[in-house]
């Protein structure tokens, strides 16, 4: 079928979308149609797709709850994990080690969320300067 078609079809069964060629799955409005009736077709996008911060981001702001779906790799990217951070508190959970580990990333975060902190590594979460900073822009995990 073509695209057109699976448009309609996802707009009646969203989940329909696991079942979509490739063409269909890696079709924006198709995609957009999909995840706005049911967050869990967005893990049937075309990786390509779910990979692209702008559209994830996009959908993100619309559907907070497709957080759940969102790729790994995707939470490896300071700019994509400090928005979602600003969509939705889960996002916080999700974020790698790695950025936890950063201190830039975490005086970032810390400015933006008040729970930064209780995610941050130990060294860290030890950091005089950090605390304060936190402290200062309503920090609860101390």
């Amino acid at each position: 079928p073509h695209v057109k078609e699976w448009l309609v079809r996802v707009r009646r069964d969203a989940l329909a979308l696991r079942f979509a060629p490739a063409a269909a799955c890696t079709d924006r409005g198709v995609v957009l149609a999909a995840a706005r009736q049911n967050v869990r077709a967005f893990e049937y996008a075309a990786e390509e797709l779910r990979l692209d911060r702008e559209f994830t981001l996009a959908l993100l702001r619309e559907r907070p709850k497709i957080v759940r779906y969102v790729p790994e790799a995707l939470w490896s990217c300071p700019d994509f994990a400090l928005a979602a951070m600003r969509v939705s508190r889960a996002a916080l959970g999700l974020v790698s080690k790695g950025l936890w580990s950063n201190r830039g990333f975490v005086a970032k975060a810390a400015r933006h969320t008040r729970h930064a902190l209780a995610y941050a590594s130990r060294e860290l979460r030890a950091d005089r300067e950090l605390v304060l900073l936190a402290v200062g822009h309503g920090g609860l995990a101390i």
